[in-house]
């Protein structure tokens, strides 16, 4: 089947265009294939009721009114899409990796989500960016890693982290960072010694308390 390009507002990626239900966003239209969109429980919704002659390349469902996505991030979705469907795994940014996952937890594109994780498992976010990114895309199996690494680091945890954390887990972080700097202290000839990071076992150090941390469930 020849696939049209849709001209989009990026010089380094097009829309390619499936017939079957049309959309646009930002004013750019672009299709999905009605076999891709039946998995999706937000697309299902959308389509119970459909308007007459809407979705179709002359008259695509405008996305701007129904859901709150930009234009790179359904470009980031549907590069995985595709990839996922015909073509050889996209050399994405891990912003765009984000995007997408985004993307596919607010849609409900269960193994588009999977697939992002997947991709997003070994990428060097900032940890409590990881944190963000789990606590918005319900992705809890990142998050005592993530909790590992922002104990692990020298510098201590500030107010601006603590707002973002919530009391309870930042409470919860600063507790068990303090129980493992006093089990670092050791004494030489009676003198108080601290061990480095590396010394005390770096973020496998804090893991097994944050696994078993209620507050941190």
């Amino acid at each position: 089947m020849s696939r049209s390009q849709a001209p989009t507002t990026s010089n380094t990626y097009r829309f390619g265009f499936d017939p079957d239900i049309a959309f646009k966003i930002e004013g750019i239209p672009f299709g999905l294939p009605l076999s891709q969109i039946k998995v999706s429980g937000f697309f299902r919704e959308l389509l119970k009721a459909p308007v007459h002659g809407e979705g179709t390349q002359r008259n695509p469902i405008d996305l701007d009114k129904v859901s709150r996505v930009t234009l790179s991030q359904v470009q980031s979705f549907h590069r995985i899409l595709n990839c996922r469907r015909f073509e050889p795994e996209p050399a994405l940014s891990e912003e765009q990796w984000t995007d997408a996952l985004r993307l596919a937890t607010l849609w409900d594109f269960d193994h588009i989500r999977a697939y992002a994780i997947k991709n997003l498992k070994n990428s060097f976010l900032d940890p409590l960016q990881r944190i963000q990114l789990a606590d918005e895309c319900n992705v809890k199996e990142w998050l005592h890693p993530a909790y590992a690494r922002l104990c692990a680091r020298q510098a201590p945890l500030t107010a601006k982290e603590g707002q973002i954390l919530g009391f309870e887990r930042f409470a919860a972080l600063c507790r068990i960072r303090e129980e493992v700097l006093r089990e670092r202290k050791f004494s030489v000839w009676g003198v108080s010694v601290e061990c480095s990071w590396e010394l005390a076992g770096g973020e496998l150090a804090f893991l097994p308390r944050i696994t078993r941390a209620e507050d941190l469930k």
